[in-house]
């Protein structure tokens, strides 16, 4: 196979040095023309024509700059040759010419465009076919939670009660389109019974995934079950013998919390209540509490919990460390779920409150699935295919400065 390489002169050394750092993995040798330009994306069919009837050779490809718009099928018919678009930066060859000729080039999406889709694509199919066969603790509609199943997102709509129907919806259906498993209902402290039953009926209405209830009133939570929530947020110990009746009788999950000034031994006893009035769907939150606040102690505590019980599922409020700190959500919800991944949790709790949470959920559910790639592959959470860059990219270029 012959392939040819057309570059400038100002990326000449980057060319080659992307070409010398691959020759041993490739099954073919390259051939490298410069042709008499600084800026490789100048590249026009005339040069192009030129440099080919000089070669006094035959090409079955041609690899041309990612950057050029210019069409070069008049090349592909006079020549009986493929013309195709290389990376958009000269590093980024040696990801390309590995996988020549397995991989279809592009005519007009850059190479290193089309190999991420791909990449993405095989990624997300991958967490696909491995969900729907994964086991679980139980089942929310179709959302299945805990054992090896991926962790879920949890986002709140906070004081969901005070909105109009249109303002609900609207955030409904943002945060299910953003990747929301399950909508959490925030109450203010002065919510009433019939707000409630408002609230949850209108959610119902927008949406057919899971719908929480995030209040630790009793006569708030009996409403949202009359109304039909999935799961209750939160049962403490002030509340449990209350509301674990009907909670059991509605036969819908139900998150426990940690208490901080009651401790552990008091929260595993809250479980232990809750189970005894047959609540079978309850979810653990050992509370992970933001940083400055305790956050090492309460990574610690969900160690102890995992340790006393290794298979009720776990849930990790994110949302505590990413709305409690002035720096980019993006890298804070991918170490939170990370974290939560070594934890063994299984829900991703957050809010997208102020501005700078804003994309939290779609953040975590790319996180989730991230971590559940690197579980399966036994290694980092990097070259997955999906990652959570925004900015910064893995690999420099000549032009990157970050201040």
């Amino acid at each position: 196979m012959n392939i040819l390489i057309v570059t400038g002169k100002k990326a000449q050394q980057t060319v080659q040095e992307a070409i010398e750092k691959v020759s041993q993995k490739l099954t073919y040798t390259p051939i490298l023309k410069i042709l008499d330009l600084e800026v490789a994306a100048f590249i026009t069919p005339k040069r192009l024509e030129r440099i080919i009837s000089d070669s006094n050779a035959t090409f079955d490809f041609i690899i041309i700059p990612g950057l050029i718009t210019a069409h070069f099928s008049g090349i592909e018919k006079q020549y009986n040759t493929h013309v195709r678009l290389g990376p958009k930066n000269a590093r980024d060859l040696d990801m390309i010419l590995p996988q020549l000729p397995d991989v279809e080039l592009s005519k007009t999406v850059p190479a290193c465009v089309l190999l991420l889709q791909a990449h993405e694509h095989e990624a997300l199919e991958t967490i696909r076919q491995f969900e729907s066969v994964a086991g679980s603790a139980f089942s929310l509609k179709n959302r299945k939670i805990g054992k090896n199943s991926l962790m879920k997102v949890v986002s709140e709509i906070v004081d969901a009660t005070q909105m109009n129907e249109q303002l609900l919806t609207e955030r409904i259906q943002y945060l299910e389109s953003q990747g929301s498993d399950i909508i959490d209902l925030g109450c203010p402290l002065d919510a009433t019974p019939a707000q409630v039953t408002h609230t949850v009926s209108t959610t119902r209405s927008a949406t057919s995934i899971p719908i929480s209830i995030d209040t630790l009133r009793p006569e708030l939570i009996t409403a949202a079950l009359d109304a039909g929530v999935d799961m209750v947020l939160s049962i403490s110990s002030d509340n449990v013998d209350s509301v674990a009746p009907i909670i059991a009788k509605k036969d819908v999950a139900a998150v426990v919390i940690y208490e901080q000034d009651k401790g552990f031994d008091a929260f595993m006893d809250t479980i232990a209540r809750a189970r005894s009035y047959g609540i079978d769907k309850i979810i653990a939150d050992p509370v992970f509490d933001s940083i400055g606040q305790g956050i090492v102690d309460s990574i610690l505590r969900y160690q102890r919990f995992r340790q006393a019980d290794s298979k009720t599922p776990l849930f990790l409020g994110a949302g505590n460390v990413t709305e409690l700190i002035d720096a980019d959500s993006v890298g804070v919800n991918a170490l939170c779920a990370g974290i939560a991944s070594e934890l063994g949790a299984h829900i991703l709790f957050t809010t997208e409150t102020s501005t700078k949470a804003q994309g939290s959920t779609k953040e975590l559910a790319i996180a989730s699935a991230m971590m559940k790639l690197s579980q399966m592959r036994d290694s980092p959470p990097k070259d997955m295919g999906i990652d959570l860059l925004v900015i910064k990219e893995k690999r420099g270029r000549d032009d990157m400065i970050i201040p």
